[in-house]
């Protein structure tokens, strides 16, 4: 329940299965937005959000969307932040509610059709003459990046950063705001989550 609710764009806490007080206030924000009885505790509120609906774990569903095209990070059995995004970012290209998981949302996921592949990004700042957009890994570590290591990661991405500098300049801050929107992660400057979501190791 605990995943289901963070997918869902709400905030349960630790994903820990313990019912703590930010996981049912999380629980009463989904109630009220669905027109659910507050403090419902019957099987009308975990249908709603789809639990028997979930028979798989979250490596799982970071393995299938890492197939599907889309970057949940690392797969590793966590749920945070850059699968949240992945997650949200499949439902949106493939017009699914994000209200609670569905059937319709599971057979999407894990199905083989190519239908459910991410389509190519159509954004401005995308590199449109080139098709193959390489994954970025770096020797650099995440303290000693420096903006040009940066702007060399976001290109990699498909993000245009402009010429490279050794100063942040707009067509860098630009590009970090795309990408920092497209993964979900925090907005504003270079932080260790952005270097993290480019590739950069601890």
């Amino acid at each position: 329940m605990q995943v289901l609710l963070y997918l869902s764009g709400y905030e349960p806490g630790k994903i820990d299965g313990l019912l703590k007080e930010q996981t049912i206030k999380a629980v009463e924000d989904f109630q009220r937005l669905k027109n659910i009885h507050l403090g419902d505790r019957s099987d009308t509120t975990l249908l709603a959000i789809g639990v028997t609906e979930m028979n798989f774990t979250v490596r799982d569903l970071q393995d299938t969307l890492s197939k599907k095209g889309y970057d949940p990070g690392p797969i590793d059995d966590i749920i945070g932040p850059m699968t949240r995004g992945a997650y949200v970012e499949f439902l949106q290209n493939n017009e699914l509610s994000s209200m609670g998981l569905s059937a319709e949302i599971r057979n999407a996921l894990f199905s083989d059709d190519a239908k459910y592949q991410k389509p190519l990004n159509t954004d401005p700042l995308f590199r449109q003459g080139n098709t193959f957009v390489p994954s970025y890994s770096s020797s650099v570590s995440l303290k000693k990046a420096t903006i040009s290591d940066v702007q060399q990661a976001l290109r990699a991405k498909g993000y245009d950063p402009g010429p490279n500098a050794d100063i942040m300049t707009p067509p860098t801050a630009d590009a970090l705001y795309l990408f920092q929107c497209d993964k979900k992660l925090p907005i504003g400057g270079i932080n260790y989550d952005t270097l993290r979501a480019l590739g950069f190791k601890e």
